[in-house]
């Protein structure tokens, strides 16, 4: 019998991400919170989420698997596309569902294929829990003994929770790392399914055991050893893709000289969380995927940045930008929003994206809430809560309205146009003035 899979003995992949790296997380946190006779009866079943999952559905898929006995199995799971109809998940458009546990979606489904939804979303943008791993934990090993351990997921938890349900991470925080890890390319490829669920996870057991001890740290711990880290980056990569001047330079200032304490999902606190449970070459290797994906994610920023934008004005205080988002754009709105920041405009902002046929609305932080919250009310009102879905955080609507997204796409497509959005804002900005 081949011995149980663990941190120590897993080795960096030649080029590729050791998917070894999954069971061994999940077999190392499950010793270390004493699950034992608590753990659930059976294999751990074929998991489902959707494309491109949130910090918060990864971590809920590592605890699902924490809470079932130790394996060396590579348990089955995917990321999918979700297609709704009429507010239902039918197995004829989503076959993958039958038989599968769903994390972050869900939760309003009958369909009887589904094996198990661990989600908070409710209808109208609320939440049922602050975060779908919150709902694993409760249910499966709240009741665990007091252990150093369980603390410190208690504090992962925690932040999760309120980041996934109100936003507010850094730039450095693995869950803002996350998303721009999923549109990254590595060599010629974006990274599959189980190869960013590897990477995740590695830093996320690591955080789960070692979050309280790094919290007491200095803000200035592990700047060095991650300085030498990138320096060995940066000497390997080649620039391919090519960075323009600076963008190197700026992100390696926001992950050495961050703001503040420090999360212990900041990225210098974090590379000492992971060698605390990986191999320093294993935990060198996954670093270069993230350090990767930030420096893609900030090129990407730049040139959105400096392209000719066609900005309208509303009224006499408003400004209106519709952008069509470009195949190699990476969530091109933090640059757009960051920009009308800068110039101090108040500004509406819809993003279209012809390959995924998703629309976005937001505005920025110069417009005020009373402001964006009758322009949320005016896209409901013309198209109807069924086009228009609106996240509900603290009480708020949040400052982006969807219609449609890559990962979901049962919502009918809006008919809005350019002119459409310009004379609904206008109507709004109007009646303030």
């Amino acid at each position: 019998m081949d011995p149980l899979l663990q941190p120590n003995n897993i080795e960096p992949g030649d080029g590729e991400v050791p998917l070894e790296l999954i069971p061994a997380a999940s077999n190392f946190l499950h010793e270390a919170l004493k699950v034992g006779a608590a753990a659930l009866p059976g294999a751990m079943p074929r998991v489902a989420t959707r494309r491109n999952p949130s910090l918060d559905n990864y971590l809920a898929d590592l605890l699902l698997r924490t809470s079932y006995g130790p394996s060396n199995a590579i348990p089955a799971y995917s990321e999918e596309v979700v297609h709704y109809e009429q507010g239902e998940l039918c197995s004829t458009k989503n076959p993958w569902l039958e038989g599968a546990v769903l994390i972050g979606i869900g939760s309003r489904s009958k369909n009887p294929g589904i094996l198990r939804s661990y989600d908070e979303h409710m209808e109208g943008g609320k939440r049922s829990q602050a975060s779908a791993s919150q709902i694993v934990f409760d249910e499966h090993l709240a009741q665990l003994a007091e252990t150093e351990t369980l603390a410190s997921l208690k504090t992962v938890l925690a932040e999760i929770s309120a980041i996934d349900s109100g936003g507010g991470a850094g730039y450095d925080h693995l869950f803002s790392i996350t998303k721009s890890l999923h549109l990254s390319r590595h060599g010629e490829r974006r990274l599959e399914a189980q190869e960013k669920r590897a990477i995740v996870d590695a830093f996320l057991a690591a955080a789960c055991c070692h979050a309280n001890l790094l919290a007491c740290q200095s803000p200035q711990a592990g700047r060095d050893e991650l300085k030498r880290v990138w320096g060995t980056f940066l000497r390997r990569r080649k620039n391919v893709p090519r960075l323009e001047s600076g963008v190197a330079r700026w992100v390696e200032r926001k992950i050495l000289n961050p703001r503040g304490h420090g999360s212990p999902f900041a990225l210098r606190k974090l590379y000492l969380a992971a060698l605390r449970m990986w191999r320093p070459d294993v935990v060198d290797q996954l670093t270069g995927h993230l350090f990767e994906a930030l420096v893609q994610a900030q090129q990407s920023f730049v040139e959105v940045s400096r392209r000719q934008l066609r900005i309208q004005r509303l009224g006499r205080r408003y400004d209106f930008l519709y952008y069509t988002k470009r195949a190699d754009d990476k969530l091109p709105h933090r640059a757009l929003l960051a920009r009308m920041n800068k110039e101090k405009r108040r500004a509406l902002v819809v993003v279209k994206d012809p390959e995924f046929r998703t629309v976005s609305v937001l505005s920025n932080n110069y417009v005020s809430y009373e402001v964006w919250q009758q322009v949320v009310e005016a896209l409901i009102g013309a198209e109807g809560p069924e086009v228009w879905y609106s996240p509900v955080h603290f009480e708020k609507v949040a400052r982006f309205v969807l219609n449609r997204t890559e990962s979901y796409v049962g919502a009918p497509e809006t008919a809005l146009q350019e002119r459409d959005f310009l004379g609904i804002f206008r109507r709004v900005v109007e009646r303030e003035n």
